[in-house]
């Protein structure tokens, strides 16, 4: 088990598909369709409907992911930089009367 967090993704572009695997004290995996239908994701014992997009910019992806049950959503983008070497995660989450920011930054680990 890991402190630190590991990103690793997958860019299928054949398939238009994005795999992301979560490899820390918490591990994940998901495999996205970009500009997809919703898919149904588990945060603890939250549901989440999931859609992935490119962003505008082209340098990464965004992931919508709403909770129907709480009221909220969180937008995560993942962003790399134009050396390809890091990767800037933003997470946002969005209530009806707030909403909360972290960043997180990651550089790439040669395997």
């Amino acid at each position: 088990m890991q402190a630190v967090p590991t990103n690793v993704i997958t860019h299928d572009l054949l398939e238009h598909t994005v795999t992301i695997r979560v490899e820390g004290i918490i591990s994940t995996q998901t495999t996205y369709k970009i500009n997809g239908d919703p898919i149904e994701t588990h945060i603890q014992t939250r549901v989440f409907l999931d859609t992935m997009k490119y962003l505008d910019s082209g340098d990464g992806v965004q992931v919508m992911k709403v909770c129907h049950s709480e009221g909220y959503y969180v937008i995560v983008r993942r962003q790399l930089t134009s050396c390809k070497q890091i990767m800037t995660v933003t997470s946002t989450a969005i209530w009806p009367d707030r909403k909360v920011q972290c960043e997180q930054i990651y550089r790439k680990i040669e395997a």
